[in-house]
């Protein structure tokens, strides 16, 4: 009878407690847009690495579990995050602006690192890049932009029709198709008016970036066209240099790109100054 008495209370405690397999709960920073935001971190050396998604994706994508994977093989810093309205994120995606990303951004820079940070940016995460350069030069070591959207918002009214832009102020939004989401996209009056605050490429203020930055973009891409990626390249006078990747496509994330991925950021973390022209080893 003792024995099974202190069986049963033996499988009662391990019954109640956590398995050490479940997983650990997501972190969350409640950021400066008013709604908590998921992150992933690995503490490490210094310059450390923050990746800004694209528009409509999340922070578990290719080319942030490979920037992962190379910071932690290096010990150095990483974080990935979801803006506001995307992944594990609070918010609504039709609620959330530029404006909105941007603040996530700044909270996560604010809160999360320390240091000097090579920041990259793809798509529109390359325009929160640059616009996060511009308020905070003295926290940038580099920047790496791919198919860095520039302008985005701008770029999308433009190509409306007439009807189109009238269905936006009549209705309040328009829907987008993309084949990068099952969904579209829910474009509000609210996200273009905001979008229309933060361009940067007819506007001053880029000379204020004098970190190395470095741009790589697909001839292939079918969303944003190499001529933003020309145009700011001639908008900032630092250190700057574009690299169009003959067969690279919107996403750049096959493995041959995320190798350059890879070994451009190492580069910058090691040695800003490097030429992009110079050949680089793939051991």
């Amino acid at each position: 009878i003792c024995f099974l008495y202190c069986a049963y209370a033996y499988f009662s405690i391990m019954a109640s407690e956590p398995s050490l397999a479940d997983p650990a709960p997501q972190p969350m920073l409640r950021s400066a847009s008013g709604n908590n935001i998921a992150y992933q971190r690995l503490h490490g050396k210094e310059p450390g690495i923050v990746f800004l998604h694209g528009i409509g994706s999340s922070m578990i994508g290719e080319k942030a579990n490979a920037l992962e994977e190379h910071c932690r093989k290096e010990g150095r810093a990483f974080v990935r995050f979801d803006y506001s309205g995307h992944g594990l994120s609070e918010g609504k995606f039709e609620d959330c602006y530029v404006s909105t990303w941007l603040s996530d951004v700044q909270s996560v820079l604010d809160n999360l690192t320390e240091g000097k940070q090579v920041i990259v940016g793809s798509s529109v995460g390359g325009w929160l890049m640059i616009l996060c350069a511009m308020r905070n030069p003295d926290r940038v070591h580099a920047l790496v932009g791919l198919a860095v959207a520039a302008d985005y918002t701008q770029r999308i009214w433009n190509s409306l029709s007439s009807e189109s832009k009238k269905q936006v102020k009549t209705l309040g939004y328009y829907e987008l198709a993309t084949p990068y989401n099952d969904v579209p996209y829910k474009y509000t009056l609210q996200f273009f008016q905001d979008g229309a605050k933060h361009t940067i490429l007819d506007m001053p203020g880029l000379e204020i970036i004098k970190s190395p930055v470095r741009l790589l973009h697909g001839a292939l891409d079918d969303v944003i066209p190499t001529s933003v990626s020309i145009a700011l390249m001639q908008k900032i006078t630092s250190n700057v240099t574009l690299e169009v990747i003959e067969d690279g496509d919107h996403r750049l994330s096959k493995p041959d790109n995320l190798l350059q991925l890879i070994q451009i950021v190492n580069q910058c973390c090691t040695n800003v100054d490097f030429d992009v022209s110079q050949e680089v080893d793939d051991d």
